[in-house]
């Protein structure tokens, strides 16, 4: 049995096959793991580049998806040549009037369209990942976390994931609330009752706001040293039940701004309710018949 296995000529091993792959299936496998071994390493080597320069801007993003795709797509196209039932086809594909037919079908198709508007985007950079940005007229907002070929991706406040078409992302009027801001500053309302120790409750305020973790205190050195209050805080007007205020938190995103606001809320009403400042609410009162 040994004996017979030393016989076998080593040639019959490389050619098994070869009347499907060219050079026969050995060299076939050989070759096509070489060829996908080499384009990932690219691919990889693409995204590390990608990631050092700016791994947020949009457009290197899409440059480093447009890349890894040629890449990719060219290693199919070569593995595939060696495959003798469809070569031909390959070839085809990969010569220029084949290209432009191939171009000209997705043409027509939407598919292609949002690919385009997501070249466009990325170009020009409306926004970035990490952005948070609101369309109006779909009443949808996020923070942008990935763009692919077809789509961007939202992730709202509530953690739940928005697939937009690049078309509608390019057309649309959408407001990007980071673009240029290096803080975010959102304004608060309460009301307080009528009668109520104005300084001290502007005290207790500013108190919530300095003590709550990730606000930001925005005065220059000129302005601490002119008095100037760490916390801007109004009273913008006489309501039916009592006083309206407005004061000023800031954060160093947008998207921090809801958070810290909430915990700024909790502070306050615990620091009036430890002094006995009111907030007026509506009160109804029940009455029985005798």
């Amino acid at each position: 049995m040994r004996g017979e296995f030393m016989n076998i000529d080593i040639s019959s091993v490389w050619e098994f096959g070869s009347e499907i792959f060219e050079g026969g299936l050995l060299n076939f496998t050989i070759t096509a793991a070489v060829i996908l071994i080499v384009s990932s390493l690219v691919n990889k080597a693409v995204g590390g580049v990608v990631n050092r320069i700016d791994k947020t801007r949009l457009s290197y993003r899409y440059i480093r998806k447009i890349v890894n795709f040629i890449i990719t797509f060219t290693a199919v196209m070569f593995i595939l040549n060696s495959v003798k039932p469809v070569s031909g086809i390959v070839k085809t594909l990969m010569s220029a009037t084949g290209l432009i037919t191939i171009i000209g079908g997705l043409a027509a198709q939407e598919s292609f369209g949002n690919f385009i508007a997501g070249f466009f985007l990325s170009l020009y950079q409306p926004f970035n990942v990490g952005d948070i940005v609101y369309l109006p007229e779909k009443n949808i907002s996020g923070t942008v976390t990935e763009m692919t070929f077809r789509h961007t991706v939202l992730k709202t406040i509530s953690s739940s994931k928005i697939i937009i078409p690049n078309s509608v992302m390019n057309s649309a009027v959408l407001e990007d609330r980071e673009y240029g801001q290096g803080v975010s500053t959102k304004w608060m309302n309460l009301s307080v009752a009528y009668g109520t120790d104005i300084p001290l409750m502007k005290k207790l305020i500013t108190q919530a706001v300095l003590e709550t973790e990730g606000t930001l205190d925005l005065r220059s050195e000129e302005d601490k040293n002119n008095g100037v209050p760490p916390v801007t805080i109004r009273v913008d007007d006489f309501l039916d039940s009592g006083l309206a205020v407005t004061f000023a938190v800031s954060t160093e995103k947008f998207g921090d701004s809801f958070g810290t606001a909430a915990q700024v809320r909790e502070r306050v009403l615990e620091l009036f309710a430890e002094n006995g400042i009111e907030i007026p609410y509506t009160k109804i009162e029940l009455v029985g018949k005798e």
